[in-house]
This record gives C-alpha cells, structure tokens and sequence, in this order.
C-alpha cells in the first residue's frame, strides 16, 4: 500500500508487488490520483442526495477504478453513469482530451457525463458549445455538461424514479 495514502478511503486499494511493477514518484502520484476540489465538492453534494434519496440514488463512488473516471452512480433501476469532471479554463483545450471513458467490468456505465466546472463556464459562455465543436475523440452518447445542469439531471433523475419511471 502507497505509504502517503489514507488508508481509510475507498479508493485506496492494496496491490499485490509482482515481477516489473513500477512505482511512480509521491508528487506525480498525489498529482495525478487525488481527487480536486471540484471532485470532492460534487462528491459531497452527490452524497448528501444519496442520504436524502437513498431508495433512489443507490451508491456514489468516488475514484472507481483509481481515477479512470471520477465518480460512478447507481441508481434504483439499475442504472449506472459515470462522471469525469473537467476545470480546464481553456475549452480547446479541454477539447483535445475528451474521449469515451472507460466502461470495463465494475466500471461499465449506461450513461457517461464530463462535467465541466461552473467556474469555467462563467468565465467563458460559449464554453460547452466550443469544447463540442472542437472535440474530434468525444463520442456522440457522451454528455458535455456544466456542474448547475448536472445537478439539476441527477435530481430530475431521482424525481423520475420517485415517480415510478426511469429516466
């Protein structure tokens, strides 16, 4: 187990040493496998849904998969969407690295979400629109939303089911 990791997080997982294992160095490692800020706040915001709606909104998992995607929600018709949130200022940017997440095993999804931070959507309207536009690998099931529309969606969802259907 990394040293440096809480042991008590979910997304901690030992790994058993074999032959040509690699290890990256602690500050690229806490660099890349950390959840951010805007992780941890849709997180914490998803979490407290779950407790107001657990019938519904079954399980939100933060860092499936160490990091492939950022969080993965289960709902009470079975069905399961991933979310990778994005706080890249720039949409171009942003753009040149959208591409299908990955949907593996106990990382399967129905649905797949890149949030992408308000903040950036403040500062830049035509943000969602231009990182469409310029996204050549993101594929067309694969929503692009802002964090206010995700939130709003995972709500609707839930209103949905209360209600009897799927959404």
């Amino acid at each position: 187990m990394c040293g440096n990791h809480h042991k008590n997080q979910s997304y901690v997982n030992q790994i058993k040493w074999e032959t040509g294992l690699l290890r990256i160095k602690d500050g690229i490692h806490q660099r890349v496998c950390f959840p951010g800020i805007p992780e941890l706040n849709l997180h914490s915001a998803l979490e407290e849904l779950k407790e107001e709606h657990s019938d519904y909104l079954q399980q939100v998992k933060l860092y499936p998969g160490l990091d492939r995607y950022d969080l993965q929600l289960r709902f009470s018709d079975d069905a399961v969407w991933a979310i990778d949130i994005k706080d890249v200022r720039d949409p171009y940017k942003l753009a040149k690295n959208l591409q299908s997440l990955y949907s593996e095993g106990s990382l399967r999804y129905d649905e797949s979400f890149y949030v992408i931070s308000d903040r950036c959507i403040q500062n830049h309207p035509d943000y969602l629109e231009i990182a469409r536009k310029a996204a050549k690998n993101l594929p067309y099931e694969t929503h692009l939303i802002s964090d206010k529309v995700f939130r709003t969606k995972v709500n609707n969802k839930i209103t949905g089911l209360q209600k009897g259907g799927t959404v």
